[in-house]
């Protein structure tokens, strides 16, 4: 299945204290696994981490501890397949008017 053309950034993010407050490094990966989950379009899911480290032009070390930061600060999950982007799902549903 083709992933999302775009997705949804919102404005609740400048006022998440845990978002804003994280290391540039930290902020700018987040919003870059953002983009992959759209991208892969597996409900939030993203791929091995070699394929996200290769995607990102990181080296694996690099990204593993990137994802352990993130996953303590809550943005991201570690399940039995590999990473989940927490509420990445309901957070690109169609807005009911």
């Amino acid at each position: 299945m083709a992933g999302y053309y775009w997705i949804k950034l919102h404005h609740s993010l400048l006022n998440d204290a845990r978002f804003g407050t994280l290391p540039d490094r930290l902020y700018r990966r987040l919003i870059e696994l953002f983009l992959l989950a759209g991208k892969h379009s597996q409900e939030g899911r993203l791929p091995d981490v070699s394929v996200l480290a290769w995607e990102l032009r990181l080296p694996v070390a690099e990204l593993r501890g990137d994802l352990d930061d993130l996953e303590r600060a809550g943005f991201i999950r570690r399940i039995d397949s590999g990473w989940l982007v927490v509420d990445f799902e309901a957070s690109q549903a169609p807005v009911k008017g």
